[in-house]
């Protein structure tokens, strides 16, 4: 029998509490995951087959991983499950992002292993894997999806955690600013905490339409400044400016889940800049980064059910219903109906040019 540790969706360990495998995971518990992409010094990626006797057998995945024993930390855990299917030892992985994933109850904590280990000596795990290969970032994304057992490592590929390598330098480059009529998508900066604090993570009006903790005190906001800075670095994630002062007055996100599958992952405003059409103008910058400049398929936006605006949102710019979910909040418990909808890449083009095409 294995036992894991529960965690709540902050990844913060639910003390008293055990799961088993197998048994279904309580609703607002998680339990976790590592999974570890090995990156050659040449540049090359290693692929695992999965053995048949397993789920989604026969298929490929990069590049090791499983679910982290009870006691086990995150490092801990892929340590181990990397020198198990692969025979890799390494002492240094570096972490490169986490993904919450509500349908299997799980919080996957992502890593990279450079290695310059001789290609000929993965060790393949009994019962586990059954073959390995080296390919490049080109052969990776021409690979099906249904050759893969999982795609959620793609989404870190052009991070440059990933990347220092000849075939990296075709990757989608990271703009930094975006710019409509009458505001900008721009990066962070550490003089926006002010603004920030003021017209977003202060007001009830707001964080009640979110997921994130709110801010209170300008201590808080300066640190909460900071860790934005950090992280949109990396990620396609932006604080939205007025134009005309450059004044910090919300923020938004998109992320690639899997290969071509894009999703918001966080829109606001501040209060008295709401009603002005801003919320149109982010919404169509994202689906330009992600449709025009990332080669999305489709594109997910969610929402509290009775988040109308947000809606309203969604119906102008064409996204169809797709399926709703509960959601427990973790700063304050209170539990949400999500409903998902859908814009996919011909619809989204179709509209696109559509001025174009009229007299």
């Amino acid at each position: 029998m294995e036992l894991w540790d529960a965690y709540d969706q902050s990844m913060n360990k639910l003390e008293g509490m055990t799961l088993v495998r197998g048994e279904p995971v309580p609703e607002g518990c998680f339990h976790l995951v590592c999974e570890i992409l090995v990156r050659h010094r040449d540049g090359s990626i290693l692929l695992m087959q999965r053995d048949f006797r397993k789920p989604l057998g026969g298929m490929w995945e990069a590049s090791a991983g499983g679910s982290a024993l009870q006691g086990e930390t995150p490092l801990e855990c892929a340590r181990r499950e990397l020198s198990e299917e692969t025979g890799i030892h390494a002492d240094t992985l570096r972490e490169v992002g986490r993904i919450i994933h509500p349908g299997h109850r799980a919080i996957f904590v992502e890593y990279l292993c450079l290695t310059d280990i001789g290609k000929d000596q993965i060790v393949l795990q009994e019962g586990e894997t059954i073959a390995f290969r080296w390919v490049s970032d080109k052969q990776l994304r021409a690979m099906k999806k249904e050759e893969l057992a999982t795609c959620r490592i793609w989404q870190f590929l052009n991070e440059p955690a990933l990347a220092g390598h000849p075939e990296s330098q075709g990757a989608p480059c990271m703009p930094e600013v975006l710019e409509a009529k009458h505001i900008r998508l721009r990066k962070a900066r550490e003089s926006d905490w002010k603004s920030m604090l003021e017209a977003v993570w202060s007001d009830e009006a707001v964080y009640q339409w979110m997921l994130y903790t709110p801010t209170l005190t300008e201590e808080d906001a300066r640190d909460r400044c900071q860790r934005s800075i950090r992280y949109q670095k990396d990620h396609y994630a932006y604080f939205v400016a007025l134009r005309d002062t450059d004044e910090a007055i919300g923020l938004c996100a998109i992320r690639e889940n899997e290969p071509g599958h894009f999703e918001e992952s966080g829109i606001c405003i501040g209060t008295r800049y709401q009603g002005h059409g801003y919320g149109k103008e982010i919404v169509a910058l994202l689906l330009d980064l992600a449709f025009l400049k990332l080669g999305a398929t489709d594109f997910r936006y969610g929402y509290f059910r009775e988040n109308l605006r947000s809606r309203l949102l969604a119906e102008h710019f064409g996204f169809r219903y797709d399926q709703s979910y509960e959601f427990t909040r973790p700063w304050d418990g209170a539990v949400k109906q999500i409903d998902s909808c859908i814009l996919l890449r011909e619809t989204y083009l179709a509209q696109h040019q559509a001025p174009e095409s009229e007299p």
